[in-house]
């Protein structure tokens, strides 16, 4: 709880997490998670000195269809690779009944 991020903005709250990651050649990156007053969060990080904040939800949607995506791959790729199938119907040869 930090006062400084409900500065942020009109719909910042006070809640929020930071993690300060820092390189072996001591360079640093601080990636902070903002709990919003409306119930959402949203992610804030720099990159090459520009700052950017993304909804957590749209990272997880992102996140999901990469996911499926991949999976789907990994499903055709293994799908198609050839093997031997056994089937596991079974034909049922009965002989033709007569109707009287």
């Amino acid at each position: 709880m930090r006062p400084s991020f409900a500065r942020r903005g009109p719909n910042y709250s006070n809640f929020g997490a930071s993690i300060r990651c820092v390189r072996p050649d001591q360079s640093a990156q601080t990636v902070t998670v903002h709990y919003l007053n409306d119930g959402d969060c949203t992610l804030r990080f720099s990159y090459r000195k520009r700052e950017y904040i993304i909804p957590v939800v749209l990272i997880l949607k992102v996140q999901r269809a990469v996911f499926f995506t991949l999976l789907t791959f990994n499903n055709f790729r293994l799908s198609s690779t050839p093997a031997t199938v056994t089937s596991t119907k079974r034909s049922y040869n009965s002989p033709t009944r007569t109707r009287s």
